[in-house]
């Protein structure tokens, strides 16, 4: 596992493709510290919770969990790490209703999901000093987290990236591509200075970067 320091206040842990388990791609999750809270944002498998905990025991006292979107390599730890501290999961309304109906790629009932989520509002998510974007298209209530004050920007699977550019998110697991590289607009508002995906590696922002993606699939 990798660790990255982003910003002043947000890490970025990164588990190598294969690292975890065998046919996993790369999986980045992160923890966003305010005063001594530790906000989690994404979980990965449950088999990363281990290794994750002491780090987020070292940056602080955890406070809650922060989910992009359902998809179960995102939220398999969630389980786990929510007991553990006795912390409340939030997760977009749309997400939470993917969930309980337990068909993948979201957890199955086996996963122990149900009932483990609260609705995110944007008073929970000021607390931990973001703002929340929603970006349907890879999943219904998909949702990107902003760090104004850092100008870091946390965008889940909305993007693949490379260090140089973006890429859309995996086609197999996006219903709706066309709705997903639309949502993607938002970065021109929002101009971040630095964005960081949950597949992929971070890249500063420039101009360019959204109005490529789009021209590739003609929806300019």
């Amino acid at each position: 596992m990798n660790i990255l320091k982003l910003s002043k206040s947000i890490y970025k842990y990164e588990f190598p493709a294969g690292s975890v388990l065998k046919d996993a791609v790369r999986i980045n999750v992160w923890l966003v510290v305010k005063g001594t809270d530790v906000y989690i944002i994404d979980t990965g498998f449950a088999e990363m919770t281990e290794e994750l905990v002491k780090y987020i025991t070292a940056l602080g006292t955890p406070k809650a969990l922060f989910v992009t979107h359902g998809h179960r390599d995102h939220i398999l730890g969630v389980h786990q790490l929510a007991h553990m501290f006795d912390i409340p999961a939030y997760a977009h309304p749309l997400e939470i209703e993917q969930i309980e109906n337990a068909m993948a790629p979201y957890p199955t009932q086996e996963d122990k999901m149900s009932g483990m989520f609260t609705a995110l509002t944007d008073e929970i998510a000021q607390e931990a000093g973001l703002q929340f974007f929603v970006t349907p298209g890879h999943s219904p209530g998909h949702t990107i987290f902003y760090h104004k004050e850092e100008q870091v920007l946390l965008v889940g699977d909305l993007f693949t990236t490379t260090d140089k550019q973006l890429l859309p998110p995996i086609v197999r697991f996006t219903p709706d591509m066309t709705e997903s590289i639309d949502s993607g607009a938002i970065l021109d508002e929002i101009k971040p200075e630095l964005i960081s995906s949950s597949h992929g590696e971070d890249l500063l922002y420039n101009e360019a970067l959204y109005s490529q993606l789009a021209y590739f699939f003609r929806i300019e």
